[in-house]
């Protein structure tokens, strides 16, 4: 019995572990997408002592100061997307729903092509409750590429995000209807699965991933141990 509970356990926490190391992904892969192709001006902002103070706050979760470094530099450069989208992040930290899509408006009165930042203002609504909101982004970011899948899998991770599995995985089927060995969807579907507790189709997600082809090495290594963990939670509650 006491093996039994361990199993379960080391279960749950791999589990945990697995959900904070997509989240973290997401987010460096969203601010990858978000910030405007670099300008001389803006390396100069970002390799400045005002921007590196503000992260650096940032990173020890003092909030107020790092927005108030960010916001010093805003003033001196004003409409600086680089800088709008940090603001954007401290005021997210902060729970400052509205002030937070008022800077991810400003990125879109430049950039209103910007996909990334588009769902980083529909992840805004969905967490204000502002369900129709998000769902009108979300049509005008299909609206020129309905049947492009990977935008139905940044959707899906929108949702996943704000702990609405059932909405992510439908969007992780929509992608995987479009393209059925698209591996990053098979994979997003498996953690909304576990996200919805429903284990025994985490492992069934997890093992199509394995099965594709083109999934990368170590990306397999790492879901194929997330899957023992998996399997090992429903040996536990058997």
């Amino acid at each position: 019995m006491a093996d039994s509970r361990r199993v379960h356990r080391i279960g749950c926490s791999c589990i945990v572990i697995a959900l904070c190391v997509l989240t973290a992904g997401q987010l460096r892969g969203a601010t990858s997408q978000e910030q405007e192709s670099p300008t001389s001006s803006t390396g100069d902002l970002v390799d400045s002592a005002e921007y590196a103070a503000g992260l650096s706050a940032f990173q020890a979760r003092d909030y107020e100061t790092a927005l108030t470094a960010w916001q010093e530099l805003l003033t001196a450069n004003p409409d600086t997307n680089v800088v709008l989208l940090r603001i954007a992040e401290a005021h997210r930290a902060l729970g400052n729903g509205a002030a937070e899509e008022a800077a991810l408006k400003r990125v879109l009165a430049s950039d209103p092509a910007n996909v990334g930042v588009t769902l980083t203002l529909a992840q805004a609504y969905l967490r204000a409750d502002r369900q129709d909101d998000a769902s009108r982004l979300f049509e005008e970011v299909l609206a020129n590429e309905p049947d492009n899948a990977l935008l139905h899998v940044g959707i899906g991770d929108t949702y996943l995000k704000e702990r609405r599995h059932e909405s992510a995985l439908a969007s992780y089927n929509r992608a995987l209807a479009i393209d059925p060995d698209l591996a990053v969807a098979q994979k997003q579907a498996g953690f909304a699965h576990i996200q919805g507790r429903d284990f025994a189709a985490a492992a069934t997600a997890f093992g199509k991933f394995l099965e594709i082809e083109s999934v990368d090495a170590a990306d397999a290594e790492i879901v194929g141990r997330l899957l023992e963990a998996v399997e090992a939670q429903l040996e536990a509650a058997q």
